[in-house]
């Protein structure tokens, strides 16, 4: 199943409940710098990362979401998949989801879940 616009507010409704669950882990990510286990990575750390995600937030996250799979045509096993990554390595602290890197870290885990899932190369 491809996401396409035919029927976009149901498919607005799931990318709302996949960003509300990913923002979740990287508000888990969004630590003090006593919590961040590298000190260089403390240093990185904006300390405005550290507070609450805002309804206006999760609208625009999950929006962003949305564009980025139907212009990728990500697949919803890809989809699956990288939340399964995501809180995988985020649970054995092999990652840390923050604010200002979560984007970067998730279309990178998509395009890896998207070429092992469904590449059909001939």
């Amino acid at each position: 199943v491809k996401f396409y616009v035919e029927d976009s507010a149901e498919e607005y409704r799931f990318f709302l409940g996949y960003a509300s669950t990913l923002l979740r882990t990287v508000q888990c990510g969004r630590t003090n710098a006593s919590r961040v286990a590298h000190s260089f990575e403390a240093k990185c750390v904006p300390q405005e990362e550290v507070g609450a995600i805002t309804v206006e937030d999760l609208h625009y996250e999950a929006r962003w979401l949305l564009w980025i799979t139907q212009r990728c045509c990500f697949t919803t096993a890809s989809l699956v998949a990288t939340m399964y990554y995501v809180h995988r390595l985020v649970g054995e602290g092999k990652l840390v989801f923050h604010a200002s890197s979560w984007k970067t870290i998730w279309v990178n885990m998509m395009v890896l879940a998207d070429k092992f899932w469904e590449d059909n190369f001939v």
